[in-house]
């Protein structure tokens, strides 16, 4: 099998990344979050704030 080599996967910048205080559950606290059920200070963001603003305001109220 001849031809190219398969492309290599490269980290992408998320922009915005967050961090569940439970290192065992931080997509369910993300998620608990975004619906709020859990306060918005349970999880840890890094990167862009503006990004994590705007998904706080345009997810479920």
């Amino acid at each position: 099998m001849g031809g190219d080599p398969p492309p290599r996967r490269r980290p992408v910048d998320a922009g915005d990344r967050h961090r569940g205080r439970d290192a065992g559950r931080p997509v369910q606290d993300l998620l608990l979050v975004l619906t709020r059920r859990l306060p918005a200070d349970r999880v840890t963001v890094t990167g862009d704030d503006a990004l994590s603003a705007h998904w706080l305001a345009h997810t479920a109220a």
